[in-house]
């Protein structure tokens, strides 16, 4: 049984572990100055995630309440845009490519 504590204690702190360069930045702190140096660095960044997400969450809420709101106005643009287009590739006389 104190083995697979032992097992999942490891496993846990192997995939709790930071990659990348916030990691790396992490883990030389905490060797060149010390403990505290590195958990403060570390929360720093867990901070710094956190907020990051939740600004993502709100941000993809706004753009799609946007989408919703104003749908029927992009659909329209979108509609003329793509007519548009079609409208300018039948009146180009080089339209067709000649073989």
């Amino acid at each position: 049984m104190g083995i697979f504590i032992i097992k999942g204690i490891l496993i846990g702190l192997i995939f709790g572990m930071p990659a990348g360069a916030v990691g790396a930045m992490t883990a030389q702190r905490t060797m060149n100055y010390g403990m505290k140096a590195g958990l403060i660095t570390g929360l720093g960044s867990s901070a710094a995630d956190c907020l990051y997400a939740c600004i993502g969450a709100c941000g993809l809420t706004f753009i799609s309440d946007f989408l919703l709101r104003h749908q029927s106005i992009i659909h329209l643009g979108g509609g003329c845009l793509i007519l548009g287009m079609g409208i300018s590739m039948l009146t180009i006389k080089n339209a067709r490519p000649q073989n």
